[in-house]
């Protein structure tokens, strides 16, 4: 039995790593941006307190310049002002006219804000304002600068978290996971291995590591078991049939002397139901027999050239009886003599029990096709192609699920198995031939364009080890 290699193809380790670490950067770079919008208008609104508190503390001031109309007063309140690195002009003015205009650079002045004088003497009249020009652009810059600055300290506090937390989640649980896995897809079938225990005792993986290994030690008993009663049953199975062939010759060839003596035609009757039994029998015995030694490696293989041409005009020619019982034609060109070095005598019984099915599964009237290649498949050193046969009946078929079922023992497909009966052997033995050649053997069912009709192939190398007496 061929077993599946267990590989790692998609690391689960990498995939959930490339998942976090994207999901961390963009919620890193989700927080930066609302740290940053948060920290933007912060400054902003920060800049212009500080402006309300500066012009604040010169508002009385210039409120007496604007009372006492002293040009010195308003002239010093505005050059006060202008110190600040975010006004770029000052306005100073009396309910009346504009009493002083100073600006850092020359252009028309723009009001950013504006803030009310009120007389000295009563406070509740107002006898000015203040118009504040800003240094818009410095505001932003200088509010941005330090908003980024903010932002990058938090997304760096949050990525270097997050970088502790995925060491310690790599650590404690991915690579646990990814050694578990490595562990598992080296064990090969009958290896008797374990997977080494964990230093950690009582977590998840430890648990998960000591139940497969309870796992595995169960699967590999239950196996034992299992070759251990196959080995039995295959001994069996070969001592009865071994045991039982001999008196069934004994039956079937005293069956027939008294078939030749016998006159009574009842009698006869009898006797050749009996024969045809026992024949039958024999088949089933020589069959069960012949798959034991097969599958216990008994059977000597002789390997010597031979022609796959010669073979199949011969099994036809076995079988010529029952073709003509159901006006059967079969088709096959033997103009081209196909040779390749392989037991001649198990190619044959292969054959023939394929011949034999093709007969026994297609209608009456019906037509069998045979067909034989000799295929160069490479050009590698010692190796000169296979032979293949192939073998299409047009019987009713069999369903696409059960095309590799068919091979193994004691199986038949469901459409036929109650009409036909069988023992569920031939195939069986058909393949355990053809894989002590290194071949192939498969069905293909229903038949291109067709809704019935079965196709059976197999193909052996050309060359093997000559067996010498």
């Amino acid at each position: 039995m061929q077993h599946d290699q267990l590989t790692v193809t998609q690391p689960f380790e990498k995939r959930l790593l490339i998942i976090v670490v994207s999901g961390l950067l963009f919620f890193s770079v989700i927080i930066g941006l609302l740290i940053f919008n948060s920290i933007y208008q912060e400054k902003i609104t920060e800049a212009k307190m500080r402006e309300s508190e500066l012009v604040n503390t010169s508002s009385l001031e210039a409120a007496v310049g604007v009372f006492a109309n002293n040009e010195v007063i308003i002239r010093d309140v505005a050059n006060g002002l202008l110190k600040s690195s975010l006004v770029t002009g000052v306005r100073i003015s009396s309910a009346e006219k504009v009493l002083a205009t100073h600006k850092e650079e020359t252009g028309d002045f723009v009001s950013a804000a504006t803030y009310p004088l009120y007389s000295p003497t009563d406070p509740n009249i107002v006898i000015g304002k203040i118009e504040i020009e800003r240094n818009q652009k410095q505001l932003k810059t200088q509010s941005k600068n330090d908003a980024l600055r903010y932002a990058f300290i938090a997304v760096f506090q949050t990525l270097f978290v997050a970088f502790l937390l995925i060491l310690f989640f790599k650590i404690k649980l991915l690579q646990p996971i990814s050694s578990l896995a490595r562990q598992i897809s080296q064990i090969k079938p009958g290896s008797n291995q374990r997977l080494a225990n964990r230093k950690e005792t009582g977590t998840e993986i430890d648990v998960l590591t000591r139940g497969s290994n309870m796992l595995l030690q169960s699967v590999e008993d239950a196996v034992t078991q299992v070759q251990k009663a196959n080995e039995a049953k295959s001994a069996f199975l070969a001592n009865m049939s071994h045991e039982l062939r001999t008196p069934m010759h004994s039956i079937t060839s005293f069956t027939a002397l008294a078939l030749k003596k016998v006159q009574d035609e009842k009698t006869a009757h009898f006797l050749e139901n009996i024969q045809v039994s026992s024949q039958r029998l024999t088949g089933l015995l020589n069959a069960l027999l012949d798959l034991s030694k097969l599958e216990s490696g008994t059977v000597d293989m002789h390997y010597a050239p031979a022609s796959l041409t010669d073979i199949v005009r011969q099994s036809i020619s076995q079988v010529h009886s029952l073709l003509q019982d159901k006006q059967l034609t079969l088709q096959f060109d033997d103009s081209t003599n196909m040779e390749g070095i392989f037991d001649s005598g198990q190619i044959t019984q292969v054959v023939i029990n394929l011949l034999s099915n093709a007969i026994k599964f297609s209608p009456a009237g019906g037509t069998i096709q045979i067909i034989i290649n000799d295929i160069e498949t490479t050009n590698e050193k010692g190796f000169k192609g296979v032979l293949e046969f192939i073998i299409i009946d047009q019987g009713t078929g069999i369903p696409a699920d059960e095309l590799k079922a068919v091979f193994d023992k004691y199986v038949q497909s469901s459409k036929i198995k109650s009409e036909h009966g069988g023992t569920g052997l031939g195939l069986p033995i058909c393949r355990e031939i053809i894989n002590r050649h290194d071949g192939l053997i498969w069905a293909e069912s229903p038949l291109t364009n067709q809704d019935r009709g079965t196709a059976f192939h197999f193909i052996i190398p050309k060359t093997q080890e000559i067996t010498k007496n």
